[in-house]
C-alpha cells in the first residue's frame, strides 16, 4: 500500500481520502479550514498544518481545489507549498478542474524541479466518489500513467488517457461544457413545451425514453421537471469552468458561448449557488 496525501478535503477531496483509507492506504490530509479535517482524522487520516508537511514522505500527492489561484497557492506557495515537500520519487496528481494553460505551466514548473505532475480530473460527483465509480481523465506520459493507474482504480475502474500533461484538463472542460450545454438547452425547451400545454413532468419522462436522451439530462431534468431542486454542483463552479475554455470568436453563434453567457449572467444576478439544471428554465418553473 502507498502513502497518499490529499490536499483540499471538500465534498470530493474528503471522499477521495475516505476511499483510499478504505483501500488500505496511509492517508495524510491538509485543508485550508482545519476544522473540516476532524471526521477524516477519526477515520484514520493524519492531518498536517501545511501542504508541504502533508507532502513529505508521500508516494502520491493529490490536490482537489477550487481554481487556478488555489492550485498555485497550494502547490507553489512560499514556504509551505506542496512542491517544497514532494520527494523525488513521488508523483503529484492535480485532480481539480483548472485551465489547461495553468496545468501545463504547473507541469513545466514541476519538471524544472525534477518532479512529476499528472493531471487527473474526474467525471462524476459525490455519489460516484462514494461508490468508488469515478472516471479519471488523465494527462500524463506513459511512465507516470502506469505509476498512478493502480491508485486511481481504487476509486474508479475507468482511467482514460487523454494524452500529454494538460490534455486531461482539456477533456474535463469538454465534459463539463457538454453538461452545461445540455442542461441549458433542456431547461429552455422544457419551458417551450409547457407553453404548448405539455406538462413538464410528462415532457421529461417521455423525453427520457427517446434516442436523444442523455444520462445527465435524464437525471437532473427529471428532478427539475418534478418541481424539485438538485443539490451539489453549482452554476458558479460551472461558470468558472466555462471561463477556462478557449471560446470561439468571430465565427457566428455558438451553443457553448451562449451557455457561457447565461452562466455569467446567472452569477451576476446572484443565482451562482443554484444547480446548473435550473439555468435555462423560465423563472416560473425555476421558482417552484
Amino acid at each position: 500500500m502507498s502513502r497518499v496525501a490529499v490536499l483540499g478535503t471538500g465534498a470530493m477531496g474528503s471522499r477521495f481520502a475516505r476511499g483510499w483509507l478504505a483501500a488500505g492506504h496511509e492517508v495524510a490530509v491538509w485543508n485550508r479550514d482545519a476544522a473540516r479535517l476532524a471526521p477524516l482524522i477519526e477515520a484514520g487520516a493524519i492531518a498536517h498544518a501545511t501542504p508541504a508537511a502533508a507532502a513529505e514522505g508521500a508516494d502520491f500527492v493529490v490536490s482537489m481545489l477550487r481554481d487556478d489561484a488555489a492550485s498555485r497557492e497550494v502547490w507553489l506557495g512560499a514556504g509551505q507549498g506542496a512542491l517544497r515537500g514532494l520527494g523525488v520519487d513521488a508523483v503529484a496528481l492535480e485532480c481539480s478542474t483548472l485551465s489547461p494553460a495553468w496545468t501545463r505551466e504547473l507541469a513545466a514548473t514541476f519538471a524544472a524541479a525534477g518532479r512529476r505532475l499528472v493531471d487527473a480530473p474526474v467525471s462524476g460527483s459525490v455519489p460516484q466518489a462514494e461508490a468508488r465509480q469515478l472516471v479519471w481523465l488523465v494527462g500524463a506520459d506513459a511512465t507516470d500513467l502506469a505509476r498512478v493507474t493502480p491508485l486511481l482504480r481504487d476509486l474508479g475502474p475507468e482511467v482514460l488517457h487523454a494524452g500529454a500533461p494538460g490534455t486531461g484538463m482539456a477533456l474535463k472542460l469538454f465534459v463539463n461544457a457538454m453538461l452545461g450545454v445540455q442542461l441549458f438547452a433542456f431547461g429552455e425547451l422544457l419551458g417551450m413545451a409547457e407553453a404548448e400545454g405539455l406538462a413538464p413532468a410528462t415532457a421529461a419522462a417521455h423525453f427520457a425514453r427517446t434516442l436523444v436522451a442523455s444520462p445527465i439530462v435524464n437525471r437532473f431534468g427529471g428532478i427539475v421537471a418534478a418541481g424539485q431542486t438538485p443539490g451539489g454542483f453549482t452554476i458558479e463552479l460551472l461558470a468558472k469552468d466555462f471561463g477556462y475554455l478557449a471560446l470561439p470568436s468571430g465565427a457566428g453563434p455558438s451553443a457553448v458561448t451562449a451557455c457561457a453567457m447565461a452562466l455569467r449572467a446567472a452569477v451576476m444576478a446572484g443565482a451562482g449557488g443554484r444547480h446548473p439544471a435550473l439555468l435555462g428554465l423560465p423563472a416560473a418553473l425555476a421558482a417552484r
